[in-house]
């Protein structure tokens, strides 16, 4: 993770047990999902969307409440094999001299290990992932160093891979310079060079990377949906928390 921060390398690649991941792809396969607003075929568990995804108060309270049941429900199915996203965390927790913790808001424990669904023939354009332009009025996003993204692939699919380009947004103003005419969040691919880095996912693979930089998903070429585990990862300095989301 400092490599990320300090800009030494793109992304960090890890591993799970390939058990948890097929057990893992199993119970996620069964979860309901409905599709991110503005990505047909890109696909959340239903009733939990992410924290970006919020757009009212009683957004914000569905996504603390439905979340951590629906967080609750998986590590049950799961059981007695740890969840992968709580694997993720509690490898943040032991690499980060500050450890790890769950980000919180109002005085509630936010929910992490987000169910996604990448359907056939669907895809995402390059985009970054801002929290502190998303959600500004929370104090914590506002003071961090960055956001990281966390995802274990449990069923990846055929295609679906993941770039990574080196270019690093933080500003509305450069992430509208880019923006793809008349699309809600993508940005151009004629403005883009070649991405700096291309992830093939296979059962079991975890990729960290920083959320502000470039990054775009494949098209799912295969028969099957690629089926993954996520979350965010906000960091700070070395020696304070991070905090985990999604």
């Amino acid at each position: 993770m400092k490599s990320i921060l300090r800009g030494e390398a793109l992304a960090i690649v890890a591993w799970i047990d390939l058990d948890i991941a097929a057990k893992a792809a199993a119970v996620a396969s069964e979860v309901a999902v409905e599709d991110y607003r503005v990505a047909p075929g890109f696909q959340f568990q239903a009733d939990a969307a992410p924290l970006f995804e919020a757009r009212t108060e009683r957004d914000v309270e569905n996504y603390l409440r439905n979340g951590q049941l629906h967080e609750s429900r998986f590590a049950a199915r799961m059981y007695p094999s740890p969840t992968p996203a709580t694997l993720i965390e509690k490898a943040v927790a032991a690499a980060w001299p500050g450890g790890a913790e769950r980000l919180r808001l109002r005085g509630k424990r936010a929910p992490f290990g987000l169910v996604r669904h990448l359907a056939q023939g669907a895809q995402v354009w390059p985009h970054t992932d801002n929290s502190d332009l998303d959600r500004p009025e929370v104090l914590a996003f506002a003071r961090a160093t960055t956001n990281l993204s966390a995802l274990a692939y449990l069923a990846p699919g055929q295609g679906g891979e993941l770039s990574i380009w080196r270019k690093r947004l933080t500003t509305r103003e450069e992430i509208s310079a880019l923006r793809l005419a008349g699309h809600p969040y993508a940005l151009d691919p004629q403005c883009l060079s070649e991405p700096g880095t291309v992830i093939h996912p296979k059962p079991g693979m975890v990729v960290i990377f920083d959320a502000k930089n470039i990054h775009a998903v494949g098209l799912n070429r295969g028969t099957t949906t690629r089926v993954t585990q996520s979350g965010f990862i906000l960091v700070g300095n070395f020696n304070s928390s991070c905090k985990t989301y999604y």
